[in-house]
């Protein structure tokens, strides 16, 4: 087994120390980067040969999963301590009571529940500049490294506190009053065991429990007997199934026009998913109502059927009679279509202000840079994307997939391509696009 730590230089030392203090020292190897664009460096050369991946912070992380949204190894990072960095400020604040906190830098507060933690420990009065406004914008690091030396130019900040490294190191290459917010030892030994046991629980030969929920039912709700007639006629389909499969370990239940199936499996490294999805597709050529269903992989009944419960969701969402599949925190659908994609869940949430901004949902957008993404990485050359295609990968009409595109165009995060094969005729040209950056939350 093969775990890669990526760490920058100023905590390899602190990592390479914590692996040889466990009896698994063979699992882990240590690779350095400068500059999170070699974090895809690193990865491309040993892409097939890891079990698993940990990185020294959340935001290598978040970087990594904008540029690779639909890779399904194990991965984890180590958090820093909240409290210890409330501590930190408050200790500089007593220690400097001529520099208002007001006047500080702190990279650690990321968001709006951790400002809230930050607030309840130092007052509202008290919070320092953060990077909030920016989430965690990682493909515009650099920028934002300018734009904190700006800070410091113009006097609007005196002192930083960092917990990204690189952002630290090139503060301090500068002479600029800076403190590194270090990650402590047992954390490191914390994350490195964390990320041995959810790779382990990952193995194909682990067994995993497979959850389905079919929603027969519609927005229109329909009468007593039409329900019970839909009910029965599904359960009828679903047992002959069973019967015909020889899935003697199959449930079946209902519940509020919904069933629920649960059936152990082999959680393999393909599609663990499948024998779910084949009852669903066997169902949906028998049944002539339109199914909403969702589908969970975990390693025990609840966590399978919360997957499958979220992933219903997302089908609602998406499109009547489509199927979604969770498993871990990547979601993978529409099923049984050609418009079918994975995504890691994470994006989600870290895309959710810039989606905001756009004026589109956290969905479209990362389901609009995961197809760009795929489409770059063609083999044979970049294949670009137009408001026709998009429409059909995120059921929505052209006219609002090329807003969409406008929008992102007008952030420069895609850009405008030459058709590959340019109309020879009169009308409207066909607007081309293509990912102009590497990352993207």
């Amino acid at each position: 087994m093969k775990i890669a730590v990526f760490t920058p230089k100023i905590y390899r030392t602190a990592f390479e120390e914590a692996i040889r203090g466990l009896n698994r020292q063979d699992c882990f190897f240590c690779l350095e980067y400068s500059d999170f664009y070699q974090i895809s460096e690193l990865y491309e050369q040993l892409r097939d040969s890891l079990d698993g991946i940990l990185f020294s912070g959340n935001a290598p992380e978040n970087y990594f999963h904008s540029r690779y949204p639909s890779v399904r190894l194990p991965i984890c990072s180590i958090r820093h301590s909240q409290i210890l960095t409330a501590l930190s400020l408050l200790r500089f604040s007593r220690e400097n009571p001529q520099i208002p906190l007001t006047k500080v830098f702190c990279d650690g507060i990321a968001n709006v529940t951790d400002r809230k933690i930050y607030s309840d420990c130092l007052g509202p009065e008290l919070m320092p500049r953060s990077l909030t406004t920016w989430h965690y914008t990682d493909h515009m690091l650099e920028e934002l490294g300018n734009e904190i030396f700006r800070l410091y130019q113009t006097g609007e900040i005196c002192h930083s506190f960092f917990t990204i490294s690189s952002l630290y190191e090139q503060a301090a290459a500068k002479g600029l009053p800076c403190t590194h917010i270090a990650l402590r030892p047992e954390n490191i030994r914390e994350g490195l065991l964390r990320i041995l046991s959810i790779t382990e629980n990952q193995k194909p030969s682990d067994a995993a429990v497979l959850s389905m929920i079919l929603c027969y039912t519609t927005d229109r709700k329909p009468d007593y007997n039409e329900t019970e007639y839909r009910e029965a006629t599904l359960k009828k389909l679903l047992v002959d199934y069973k019967k015909e499969q020889g899935l003697g370990e199959l449930s079946i239940d209902s519940s509020n026009g919904r069933l629920e199936l649960m059936l152990p499996a082999l959680c393999g490294p393909g599609n663990p998913w499948q024998p779910l999805l084949d009852c669903f597709q066997k169902v949906q050529e028998q049944y002539s109502h339109s199914l909403l269903a969702g589908i969970g992989v975990g390693l025990y009944f609840q966590q399978a059927h919360s997957s499958a419960l979220s992933a219903l969701n997302y089908a609602r969402d998406f499109a009547p009679g489509c199927c979604f599949c969770q498993q871990d925190m990547t979601l993978s659908g529409p099923l049984l279509t050609e418009h079918c994609l994975t995504l890691h869940t994470n994006l989600l949430s870290l895309s959710a202000n810039i989606a905001a901004e756009l004026s589109i949902s956290p969905m479209n957008y990362v389901r609009t840079i995961t197809l760009m993404e795929q489409r770059k990485a063609s083999p044979e050359a970049p294949l670009p994307v137009t408001s026709e295609l998009l429409a059909r990968y995120l059921n929505v009409t052209p006219r609002s997939a090329s807003r969409i595109l406008g929008s992102l165009a007008k952030r420069k995060i895609i850009k405008e391509v030459p058709p590959l094969n340019p109309p020879s005729g009169k009308g409207r040209p066909v607007l081309c696009y293509e990912l102009a950056v590497s990352s993207f939350i």
